[in-house]
């Protein structure tokens, strides 16, 4: 699905926060509210609801929605608020949503993944930077919290401390955790300089096996997961996420990395893990 940039007047979405969030030239007109509408019984839609909140926001009005998306603009403040404009569908890549939420203080930043839960007060027509028609929901939150990828949109079937270390004269690595998620496989790495010379790691030489085939490193890189540095100084650490495609949910890994040291007498091995989960 192609993404569409929304234009959203600050003015506009300001109104999110104001009392009674009267309408502008540019909402959705409104209409007396029915009999049938007064009735209504708000509903909590949650992230697989959010495709039709997106496609029919004026359905919605009233109803809360809890939902993972990422900011895809710099937010806009105010003294009532902050307001974002955000992809609510496909893994935060597409779908828009604006919201409005009462902390201008509320450290956030274009493309930050955030928790969002709030009511749907109307529908927002605006325009693309081709000039064509969107449509999305207006949402005023209750609560916005930060997140990430693998908490957001690939969260863990299964989650093991593996806690295995491997020195060899100062290059010490560490496998902290192994991850299993539906789409990819998460493995956390620290690598610690624990001698006098630099050290050298290569993270996109690091392979995972099981059953007999190797697995190379996923892309990764609009994901947000800290990296391992290659280049350790003496009396440093660095620590990250190494993301390889799905495994099967239970069963046995095996990593394989690869380092030296600047120190040439020092012969470091392969470093190598058996990890079951």
């Amino acid at each position: 699905m192609k993404k569409k940039l929304l234009f959203v007047p600050f003015a506009t979405a300001a109104l999110l926060l104001a009392a009674g969030c009267s309408s502008s030239s540019k909402e959705t007109a409104s209409k007396p509210e029915t009999s049938q509408e007064a009735k209504k019984e708000s509903k909590v839609l949650k992230q697989e609801d959010m495709q039709k909140v997106v496609t029919d926001p004026g359905a919605y009005k009233g109803d809360t929605v809890e939902f993972y998306g990422r900011v895809f603009v710099e937010p806009e403040r105010d003294q009532k608020g902050v307001y974002l404009q955000m992809y609510a569908l496909n893994k935060g890549k597409d779908g828009n949503a604006i919201v409005g939420y009462a902390d201008p203080n509320f450290d956030v930043k274009n493309g930050d993944i955030l928790y969002v839960k709030g009511t749907v007060e109307k529908a927002f027509e605006g325009e693309n930077a081709m000039g064509g028609k969107i449509t999305a929901p207006l949402i005023k939150a209750k609560e916005v919290k930060k997140s990430d990828y693998g908490t957001a949109f690939a969260p863990a079937k299964k989650s093991v401390d593996v806690n295995q270390e491997q020195n060899q004269s100062g290059f010490k690595v560490t496998v902290k955790k192994l991850e299993v998620a539906e789409d990819e496989t998460r493995v956390y790495v620290s690598v610690a300089n624990e001698s006098n010379a630099k050290i050298n790691f290569y993270p996109n030489n690091a392979k995972l096996i099981q059953n007999g085939k190797q697995l190379e490193l996923a892309d990764s890189y609009d994901k947000g997961y800290p990296e391992i540095q290659t280049d350790i100084l003496p009396g440093t650490t660095t620590e990250g996420v190494l993301v390889y495609p799905a495994i099967a949910d239970s069963g046995s890994v095996q990593l394989y990395a690869e380092g030296y040291s600047d120190n040439y007498e020092v012969d470091i091995k392969p470093f190598q893990y058996t990890i079951n989960y």
